[in-house]
């Protein structure tokens, strides 16, 4: 009899004891390595993916608040998607419960668009080493004020990014934030305007001249007459007000920079600057030489 009674004192003692080893554990556990929140900016909308990684797999217990318009809501822990399940539908609060260590959701909302600017606040549900925002501003987009040199300031962004970069078509914003606690908040605010669709406007003109170009040689097959250019002697007082900003920009960097460079600067489309530098060089303006796989553009000497 008193065997037994040991015996069961002893297993109580041991299911207490792993009890409590797992509790300490999953305490340990619930802290983000590193997370990754990334806001892209579409065509009145905006496209919202959140990725974070635990130090450990551990139980998950908590509630995100998604914007009340969110729409192509999707959740997967540690790689296998799970069905989105909410603790308040009308409020779009999102709950996750599962045992893992990666967290992904995706999701799309208009609401973080109000009018021409762009306003989100992050809120994380476990303390985190390593948190990084970033917004991409797809062309088609600008900033009220462009950014200005290397220091990224400007009074459309607040508060002013770490880091300012462009892979061609967008304008991509980050922030890198480290050492945050539980439901620590971080916001951010951009002001931004719709630029005017040249690209289209000039494609529709190419068109529209090719076209006259062609029924005029249709029906007219004599000899064109000589055209006769006069020399101006000072082209820089006939320069379009893009074509000043880039000599500007040029004589500012010691008469030569890199043609990305000038893009981030003056926040245009890709194919506008290419444009603008190719009638530049046509008219003996500058020069456009390859570095390896960048394009240098000098003022011609």
């Amino acid at each position: 009899m008193g065997a037994k009674m040991g015996l069961r004192r002893l297993r109580a003692w041991l299911i207490c004891l792993a009890a409590a080893l797992i509790l300490a554990q999953f305490g340990r556990a619930q802290e983000i390595s590193n997370s990754t929140y990334t806001f892209e900016i579409q065509n009145g909308k905006v496209l919202v993916t959140s990725e974070f990684s635990l130090s450990e797999s551990t139980m998950l217990d908590f509630a995100l608040d998604l914007p009340n318009d969110a729409f192509d809501v999707s959740v997967s822990i540690d790689g296998i998607p799970r069905t989105p399940i909410y603790s308040d539908e009308t409020e779009k609060k999102l709950r996750i419960r599962n045992i893992g260590k990666d967290v992904s959701m995706r999701y799309s909302t208009k609401d973080l668009l109000k009018g021409s600017a762009f306003f989100v606040t992050v809120k994380t549900v476990y303390r985190a080493d390593n948190m990084n925002v970033i917004v991409i501003l797809p062309e088609g987009y600008s900033l009220l004020t462009p950014v200005k040199g290397e220091t990224f300031e400007t009074g459309s962004v607040y508060p002013v990014p770490s880091q300012v970069r462009s892979d061609g078509q967008s304008m991509v914003f980050e922030w890198h934030l480290k050492g945050l606690e539980a439901n620590d908040t971080f916001s951010v605010l951009m002001l931004l305007k719709k630029k005017f669709p040249w690209a289209v406007i000039i494609a529709v003109g190419s068109m529209i001249l090719i076209s006259g170009a062609v029924l005029f040689y249709l029906r007219e097959r004599q000899k064109r007459p000589k055209v006769v250019v006069e020399k101006v002697e000072n082209i820089e007082e006939h320069l379009k007000e893009e074509e000043a900003q880039i000599i500007n920009i040029l004589k500012q960097r010691g008469g030569s920079c890199e043609q990305g460079t000038l893009r981030v600067i003056m926040n245009i489309p890709k194919s506008t600057l290419s444009t603008l530098i190719s009638e530049l060089e046509e008219r003996k303006i500058i020069i456009k030489q390859k570095k390896g796989k960048k394009n240098i553009i000098s003022l011609k000497k």
